[in-house]
This record gives C-alpha cells, sequence and structure tokens, in this order.
C-alpha cells in the first residue's frame, strides 16, 4: 500500500486531443474570424496499469538505493525517465503531471529507503 500510486484524480490524465474551427466571417477582413477550440483529457485503462507497474518497479529500485546509500544510481533513474519521456516536455501540462509524479515517488521511496536503514541498522 506504501508503495502504491497516487489517488485516483491525479491519474486520469494520459492524453490530450485539441480540436479547433476556425470560420472567416468575411473575405475583406483577413484578421476577423471565429475561433473555437475544444480540449479533452483522456486516458487508457491499459496504459495506466503500465504506468503503475513502471511506478512500483520505479519505488522499489529507488528504496532499495537508498539502502544502500546508492544516491547517483537514483539520478539515473531520473535522468533515464526524462530522456524516454522527452518529446512529451513540450506540453506544459504533461510535464507538470510528470514532474509532480516524479517527485512524489522520488520522497516515498528515498523516505521508506531511510526509514528502512534506520530501523535495520
Amino acid at each position: 500500500m506504501v508503495l502504491g500510486t497516487l489517488p485516483a484524480q491525479l491519474l486520469s490524465f494520459e492524453g490530450r486531443y485539441a480540436f479547433k474551427n476556425e470560420r472567416k466571417e468575411d473575405k475583406m477582413n483577413a484578421a476577423g474570424g471565429l475561433t473555437e477550440e475544444y480540449t479533452y483529457f483522456t486516458f487508457n485503462k491499459h496504459d495506466l496499469s503500465r504506468g503503475k507497474l513502471i511506478g512500483y518497479i520505479e519505488r522499489l529500485l529507488v528504496l532499495i538505493l537508498t539502502f544502500y546509500s546508492a544516491y547517483p544510481a537514483i539520478g539515473f533513474i531520473v535522468t533515464a525517465k526524462s530522456i524516454a519521456r522527452f518529446k512529451q516536455m513540450d506540453d506544459r501540462n504533461w510535464a507538470e503531471y510528470f514532474l509532480l509524479g516524479t517527485l512524489t515517488s522520488m520522497f516515498v521511496g528515498i523516505a521508506l529507503g531511510l526509514l528502512l536503514r534506520e530501523v535495520l541498522l
């Protein structure tokens, strides 16, 4: 349970779709027109289960690496995640979601690793 994921309301963002509708009122006024944009946030349960598994493995690795004081290896995990998701970082909403999840996951893993080290050693 402690290594689990964030609450369900934080898991509801997986993708973003934007639809744009542009209409010119008259041909003489090129700048004037009507623009509507609709944005939808969706998630895929299959992708969610893969992300959940990755989160469990990530927190377990961070816990173990913290126990053995292998902090550079934790930095490597964060770097590898960032490189894998580099193209998606252009979307500000997704980047904030990614950072929130990664920082929370790292905090939980490191805190549990330090606690485990204090209890066992």
